[in-house]
């Protein structure tokens, strides 16, 4: 009997139904990637022994459109979701998602049927993709969803939209580096539902020099806030066009990342790493410029509406791709230097009264100036 507390860690999860040969071929392309957060479990599941099941046929593409079923599946032990007084709103969910993917995926790697089982998950997390019980991933996916978030139609479809992103992923065999991959998730969320999930946002503006693409298990929320912050700055800057070029590449290294940026772009960005030092910017003053020309100059180091600021931290960072801010020249300078990565020191005019700029080499000193050390991951001397 399945019990939702009984977790393992995992790629040979049982499946019913699929067959012994098929289930070692499909492991054997993502046995290392089971789950997109290693610091997570895929729960223990028998699927089609779960005895209650309820099925919602929604038509995303409007009346005369595809069809997917929405089947949503639960064991004894659970308590029922309510779900049959939710109907429409689960079907303008599935809606809303599926603009998004047919504008941006095409409409036919959209599932003809989501399996949403509901079951207990670890302690705050809403939803669970697990690749080994895709049976059918160019039809199907099945999504482990925690009872709390089939209560809010809301939360159901930024989880969902989420998940889908990862589903997609692998039905289409990228092998995308961890960081890229959930921030393209985190976007989907964010473009279909129009809200960035808060909790990992507060977590790394608290933990600001968290790295971008070294895993941290220890703390895992704030490194997909930043990633989350990240994706959602550069779609905002550079438009349709650099998802629509990140999409077909491998997604398996900043380099992709590169060549999804616009060659004509507002900011000149030649490289990722440009446009990480601008979002990094950004992350600590997050402001409208403006004495700034055009709405685009003016939004160029501002990240979203908010109070909340990112935590200049006590100690300098080590990791790979990350920032911190000093709070003196002196400060920054004294800061020890990381050794085997590449870095920049940079001070910034942050004066409400004066416009916005960006000094290479932190020499300057003077009223509203703050000292910036952006790390990057390329291996080589470092800038100044």
């Amino acid at each position: 009997m399945f019990r939702p507390s009984s977790f393992r860690y995992s790629a040979s999860l049982f499946i019913v139904g699929l067959s012994f040969p098929t289930f070692c071929l499909l492991l054997s392309a993502h046995a290392e990637s089971e789950i997109h957060d290693p610091s997570l479990e895929c729960p223990e599941i028998q699927i089609e022994s779960l005895e209650n099941k309820y099925e919602i046929e929604t038509t995303p593409d409007g009346f005369n459109g595809q069809k997917t079923i929405l089947r949503f599946l639960w064991s004894k032990d659970e308590l029922g979701p309510q779900i049959s007084l939710q109907a429409p709103l689960f079907n303008r969910s599935i809606g809303d998602i599926f603009k998004y993917y047919r504008e941006h995926f095409g409409e036919k790697m959209f599932p003809t049927k989501i399996n949403i089982v509901q079951t207990r998950l670890a302690a705050g997390l809403g939803a669970l993709y697990c690749r080994s019980y895709q049976t059918d991933p160019a039809n199907a996916v099945t999504l482990f969803l925690s009872p709390t978030s089939l209560e809010y139609p809301n939360e159901f479809t930024r989880l969902v939209a989420h998940e889908l992103t990862h589903h997609w992923f692998f039905a289409q065999s990228k092998h995308a580096a961890k960081w890229i991959e959930e921030g393209v998730a985190y976007l989907s969320e964010y473009l279909v539902t129009g809200r960035l999930s808060g909790a990992p946002v507060i977590q790394y503006l608290y933990h600001s020099s968290a790295s971008l693409t070294d895993t941290d298990l220890a703390a895992p929320m704030r490194q997909m806030g930043h990633t989350q912050l990240l994706f959602s700055y550069l779609f905002n800057n550079l438009g349709n066009e650099f998802l629509s070029r990140l999409l077909p590449s491998a997604m398996d290294s900043e380099q992709n990342v590169t060549n999804a940026i616009p060659k004509e772009n507002p900011y000149h960005w030649k490289a990722f790493q440009d446009a990480f030092r601008d979002f990094q910017i950004a992350k600590f003053l997050n402001r409208q410029d403006y004495f700034a020309n055009d709405d685009l100059a003016r939004n160029r180091y501002f990240l979203f509406p908010t109070t909340i600021q990112a935590v200049a931290q006590p100690t300098p960072p080590l990791r790979e791709w990350s920032a911190v801010e000093y709070k003196t020249l002196s400060a920054l300078k004294a800061a020890q230097r990381p050794q085997g990565l590449r870095y920049e020191d940079i001070a910034v005019i942050d004066n409400s009264g004066r416009p916005i700029v960006v000094d290479a080499g932190a020499v300057a000193q003077g009223n509203g100036m703050r000292y910036f050390r952006i790390i990057y991951e390329l291996k080589s001397p470092k800038l100044n």
